[in-house]
């Protein structure tokens, strides 16, 4: 049955009404909660006088450093731990490899035994790798052929007469390059800008260690990796002198992972305290200059404040470069270095690193922008630090991680590792003399 318009009508009639409601029945049921939500004049007065109040320089944030300082130390003491439990480990496969010779049976391999080892075990390897190169081309004529075998020789020498220390620097350059090589990409560039430059205002964290390793410029990639591969080779030589003359006399196998450790961690310092000193010194004051432009600054640092208001972004290997320079003058003040310009003028480090940190703090004080001084200067007390107490550091690391065997290696890996050196020098003992008696054809 259909209904007719007028009784539909009619039942929706008493529906509404049953929904009517009188105001006092509004006001119980809205009751205090709703009133007591609107705000009086007074507290709308108070609130309008506090925020009016306010200056513009409270009002503003100023950009974090507790997420930049947490990962600083997190990072370095995690890189400093893997780096001792790494040194330790490969100590402890070198030993246990070394005892299965008949001359270390009735004595403990020191450390000039393992690094003579390791010396000859890393020539065994270059050897084989020319052999294999030399097999590769040898369908090729004879005038071809003789190139790329010589300059792998020469190559392969070169690693070979290198110090411990350099084949380290080497390996950063090699990472400085690639880094390098996607800044000339257009289409990373964007994505660079973000992740491999620290800007202090961006509240970004880590930034502080991918911009350790990017250099846009040619110049700056160039200039740097020379100093890299100069100072801080040499400050991995002091490294491996204090560890032969440290009170504990621990064997080391090789320097390199401390080397790593000191190189990322100084960057890191330095980028960190650059952070620091833009976010608490430089732009507080930007800000009080934005609010009275007229008004002169006051302080140390007025004249780098007016000098210029923009905090750019900084990049590059400068702030672990000084702390290597620092460390290597303390550590021999009697070293000479030698000048670009004019050529073939030498001055004692001291004197020249000295002249460079002064360089840095007129730099800041005058506002100078072209380079990071701030970095540098974070650099250089890192290094001064390190000289004080970073081999003491060092040993109290690989003390920790020697009382916790079980927390970082376990004696199956130790196992493994001198059985793998074994094996790897059978192998290339092997190539050594499959192709020494073979005779060279003609071409």
């Amino acid at each position: 049955m259909l209904r007719s318009p007028w009784l539909f009508s009619s039942v929706l009639q008493r529906r509404i009404s049953s929904l009517h409601l009188h105001p006092h029945e509004i006001s119980r049921r809205i009751g205090r909660r709703c009133l007591s939500e609107i705000p009086s004049f007074r507290d709308q007065l108070a609130r309008a006088t506090i925020d009016t109040t306010r200056s513009f320089s409270e009002r503003v944030k100023r950009p974090s450093i507790a997420n930049q300082i947490g990962l600083t130390l997190a990072v370095s003491l995690g890189i400093y731990i893997g780096a001792a439990a790494s040194t330790n480990l490969e100590t402890q496969a070198w030993i246990e490899h070394l005892k299965q010779s008949a001359v270390f049976q009735g004595k403990e391999p020191t450390t000039d035994d393992i690094k003579r080892a390791r010396y000859f075990h890393l020539g065994k390897r270059l050897q084989a790798m020319l052999f294999e190169v030399r097999e590769s081309v040898s369908n090729l004529p004879q005038t071809v052929k003789s190139l790329p075998i010589f300059a792998t020789a020469r190559s392969l020498q070169s690693i070979l007469d290198a110090s411990e220390a350099r084949r380290v620097c080497w390996t950063f350059v090699a990472c400085n390059i690639c880094v390098f090589l996607v800044w000339k990409i257009p289409q990373a560039r964007p994505f660079m800008n973000r992740a491999f430059t620290h800007d202090p205002l961006s509240g970004k964290s880590y930034t502080l260690f991918t911009s350790i390793f990017s250099h846009s410029s040619f110049w700056h990639l160039l200039l740097n990796s020379m100093a890299l591969t100069s100072f801080t080779a040499t400050a991995g030589q002091y490294l491996i002198r204090e560890q032969r003359n440290s009170p504990s006399g621990m064997p080391e196998s090789s320097a390199h992972h401390h080397l790593f450790a000191f190189y990322i961690c100084s960057g890191l310092f330095a980028s960190l305290f650059s952070h620091i000193a833009w976010t608490r010194i430089v732009y507080p004051r930007v800000v009080a200059l934005v609010i009275n432009p007229k008004s002169p600054a006051k302080g140390l640092f007025s004249k780098a404040v007016t000098a210029n208001t923009q905090i750019n972004p900084s990049l590059g290997a400068s702030g672990a470069i000084y702390a290597s320079v620092v460390l290597t003058a303390l550590a021999y003040p009697d070293a000479e270095v030698s000048l670009f310009f004019p050529p073939g003028l030498t001055m004692p480090i001291q004197w020249g690193v000295s002249g460079f940190v002064l360089l840095d703090v007129i730099g800041i004080l005058r506002g100078w922008r072209y380079f990071n001084h701030w970095a540098h200067l974070g650099g250089a007390i890192f290094g001064a630090l390190y000289y004080a107490w970073g081999p003491s550091w060092w040993e109290a690391f690989r003390r920790f991680t020697v009382k916790y065997p079980a927390q970082f290696i376990h004696r199956g890996t130790v196992d493994f590792m001198a059985k793998s050196l074994a094996k790897e020098e059978e192998e290339w003992d092997r190539i050594i003399s499959a192709n020494s008696n073979k005779k060279p054809r003609a071409g």
